[in-house]
């Protein structure tokens, strides 16, 4: 924050016996600031300005009425000139080419801190000379105290600042009169909030049963619900909308039946071996749970042995054809629907079959397949053999 002070002092002195010439000292912005270390502190610019054809020469300043920070100059042309200070109130400013160069100007800028006396903290007691004249004492001009301040209006208010009412963001002066004469600078940096209230939305989807907080409340049913709460600084308020969905679970039964030897694997993947009535949960498409009440049935598988004989072959009930002794499995569904095996002990026994001629007189007969034959041909005769087998 700066306010730009020009103070013009004409100062004439003897630079030699036959020469005589002028310069002009300005003072420019004066700033006043804070510095977390310094405390607050003071800025004034410096311009010594040759317009002489006579260039100038050194100069140096004597500061009674506060302690220098720093001090800081700018180059004006290839003279170099440069500012040093040391501990004492004395600070000189020197030219590397010894003089300033006529129509050349400097600028710089002082920071004071701790000024002795609280009422004119700034160059009050300045001796000004040139590297060989005898120091002139001069005058700075009125002190001014520069106190800075923000400050922040809604959008649609205003302030008094500047002799006027603002009701735009920006920096204002204000001049006041202290009680030691010297005028007290006010810069007020102005905010102007337009920005309004905002809304917010939220959405939440909860199983019946549970809850949800939102602003401090517990809400367990479907609905939009509201919240204001005044956040802004110009008293605008937030609003808060929540969208609650409240899914329901869902439940459902099954009867259901397996055998002992196929363990049966519910919905949600557990095992079960007996009959009995479990409760299976998994998630329904709204992701909530869905109870599953399971009434199982355990039925259990069947065997039997049975022993066979058979002559050459053996098919099985199962349809299953075997032709030589031995234990065999066949298998059926029982009536519960569950595998039910039949060991076969099979007996395989074998036929035999033999001819045999003969010769009988025309009137005589023979007695052959069953009946008494008289004439010429071939004729079979089945017998059981002692195994039980056919014997032709």
């Amino acid at each position: 924050m700066q306010k730009t002070i020009l103070l013009i002092i004409l100062l004439s002195f003897q630079l030699n016996v036959s020469a005589q010439f002028s310069a002009e000292l300005h003072f420019g912005d004066v700033t006043c600031g804070w510095d977390s270390v310094l405390g607050e502190y003071y800025e004034v610019e410096i311009i010594l300005d040759n317009r002489f054809v006579v260039p100038c020469g050194g100069i140096q300043f004597d500061i009674s009425g506060a302690s220098i920070d720093s001090a800081g100059g700018g180059v004006a042309d290839s003279a170099g000139w440069y500012v040093a200070h040391s501990a004492s109130t004395f600070l000189g400013f020197s030219l590397s080419s010894v003089t300033l160069p006529s129509d050349s100007a400097v600028l710089t800028i002082l920071r004071l801190i701790n000024p002795s006396d609280t009422s004119t903290p700034c160059l009050t007691n300045i001796v000004y000379s040139d590297s060989i004249g005898d120091p002139v004492p001069i005058s700075a001009g009125p002190c001014l105290f520069i106190h800075g301040q923000d400050f922040q209006i809604c959008g649609g208010d205003s302030v008094l600042l500047g002799g006027m009412y603002q009701f735009v963001t920006g920096v204002y002066d204000d001049s006041l009169m202290t009680n030691n004469g010297c005028d007290s600078i006010i810069r007020t940096d102005l905010f102007v909030d337009t920005v309004s209230g905002y809304i917010m939305v939220n959405s939440a989807d909860i199983c019946n049963g549970d809850s949800v907080l939102f602003q401090n409340n517990y809400y367990n049913s479907t609905g939009t619900y509201y919240d204001s709460l005044q956040t802004h600084l110009c008293g605008r308020d937030s609003i808060y909308i929540f969208n609650l969905t409240v899914y329901n679970n869902t439940s459902s039964s099954i009867i259901d039946t397996t055998c002992n030897n196929t363990p049966y694997i519910s919905p949600s993947g557990q095992t079960l071996t007996t009959s009995g009535i479990y409760y299976d949960t998994i998630a329904n498409t709204s992701g909530c749970d869905s109870t599953i009440t399971i009434n199982l049935t355990v039925n259990s598988t069947s065997s039997s042995t049975i022993n066979e004989t058979a002559c050459d072959t053996y098919t099985s009930l199962g349809g299953q054809t075997w032709t030589t002794s031995g234990t065999y499995y066949d298998f059926f569904t029982n009536s519960h629907g569950c595998d039910s095996t039949v060991i076969i002990n099979l007996t395989v026994n074998s036929s035999f079959s033999t001819s045999e001629s003969a010769s009988i007189c025309n009137g005589d007969s023979i007695l052959l397949q069953g009946g008494y034959q008289t004439t010429t041909g071939i004729y079979y005769d089945t017998l059981t053999a002692a195994n039980g087998c056919d014997s032709i």
